[in-house]
């Protein structure tokens, strides 16, 4: 399962995640 960044809500996995 990848968390995607329009499903996490954290602001730095986000960022890793872009």
């Amino acid at each position: 399962m990848k968390p995607t960044a329009r499903t996490q809500t954290n602001p730095t996995r986000v960022a890793q995640n872009r």
